[in-house]
């Protein structure tokens, strides 16, 4: 039993680490575009969000923080 909850328990984990790199990919894979489109409707600059994006995806240099 004690294995069985180990190994759910590190499969959940392993889980939880590709869905939060899955999202990280599609944050910088979209997010530039959006930043990019908003800035030229308001005219402005678009911002620096490479650290944006590591953080709101809980992610740091493609390792989980």
């Amino acid at each position: 039993m004690k294995a069985a909850r180990k190994l759910k328990s590190f499969l959940r984990k392993k889980l939880k680490k590709k869905e939060r790199r899955e999202r990280a990919n599609l944050f910088e894979k979209y997010l530039p575009i959006i930043s990019q489109k908003a800035g030229d409707l308001v005219g402005k600059e678009p911002p620096e969000i490479e650290s944006l994006v590591k953080e709101i995806a809980g992610v740091e240099n493609g390792e989980e923080e």
